[in-house]
């Protein structure tokens, strides 16, 4: 009996000796990498990047061709997303001199003096980041317009304004322009189209065969280059054509079934109403109104707006 006490007991002092010496020994494997029975790959939390908003304008206060607009107001320009200031350029005349405020996606120009009674004023406003089509607004300062105008425009402002769209936007630059009247060609303001981009469109009139080359050789005159003059949106007609389309104007509105035709004398505008439940049929009414008058429907194209409706 004696014995298996002993042998117990040595077991004991056996097995404490051997846990002392684990403990030891598993205090400096504490500073080792450990050797994982499973390791699953690390799930990193990525944040979902979201779409960028692209910038663009959601209101102008005066608000575009308002009148009666007091001689102390501040112009607002509030965007679709917060924004640095060179993101856009902002004109503002004529010759008023502002300063420039940023506030998240609130652009403010405050006027260092009154507005002059009477008179519209022109904000421009141009996005330096993309090819995106300028915006333009206008109000005009109740009171008595002045027997003369102020001479308030900066010295060189409008040169600077005009040689930023020759080279950043041809249509722009070349809208300013219009009507253009040349013994081989006249060339118009077409319709503000939104497709693939905003930009404006041209009507090329033609007097005699040799329009084309003269408007290319008048548009290089103007120091446009070629890729400029190749993205334009320019339609021709005959000067025959273009008379018809002028004269087809007096016949308006013009009522049928599946289709109506109207015209904006005050914005020269020509609009069309397409039934969109029958469009082949409102289709082939204005085809033939159009060659009633004389006029080819590929030619109907002089300020033309098409809704489906």
């Amino acid at each position: 009996m004696s014995k298996i006490v002993i042998l117990i007991l040595g077991l004991s002092i056996i097995f404490l000796i051997l846990l002392l010496i684990v403990t030891t020994r598993g205090g400096k494997f504490n500073n080792k990498n450990p050797v994982l029975f499973f390791n699953p790959s690390p799930t990193t939390s990525t944040k979902p990047e979201l779409p960028s908003i692209p910038l663009s304008i959601v209101s102008v206060l005066p608000e575009d061709k308002s009148t009666n607009v007091p001689a102390d107001t501040k112009v607002q320009i509030v965007f679709s997303r917060p924004l640095a200031l060179n993101e856009v350029y902002t004109s503002f005349g004529p010759g008023i001199v502002f300063k420039t405020a940023l506030d998240g996606n609130i652009i403010t120009l405050n006027p260092q003096s009154s507005l002059v009674s009477g008179l519209t004023y022109k904000l421009l406003v141009k996005f330096n980041k993309t090819e995106q089509l300028s915006n333009q607004y206008q109000f005009t300062v109740a009171g008595t317009p002045p027997s003369t105008l102020p001479d308030t425009q900066p010295p060189g402002a409008a040169q600077q304004s005009e040689e930023f769209n020759r080279q950043n936007h041809p249509d722009i630059f070349l809208a300013d322009k219009t009507p253009i009247k040349q013994a081989s060609f006249d060339l118009y303001q077409g319709l503000l189209k939104q497709t693939p981009n905003e930009h404006y469109s041209f009507i090329l009139v033609r007097k005699n065969d040799s329009a084309k080359n003269d408007l290319t050789s008048y548009l290089l005159s103007l120091r446009l280059k070629q890729d400029q003059i190749d993205s334009l949106d320019v339609i021709d007609i005959s000067s025959n054509q273009f008379s018809k389309v002028i004269s087809i104007k007096e016949k308006l509105p013009f009522y049928s079934e599946n289709v109506s035709i109207g015209y904006d004398a005050s914005f020269d505008k020509t609009t069309i109403y397409i039934n969109s439940a029958n469009q082949s049929a409102g289709n082939q009414k204005l085809n033939d109104f159009l060659k009633q008058n004389g006029v080819d429907s590929a030619d109907w194209i002089n300020n033309l707006a098409i809704i489906y409706q």
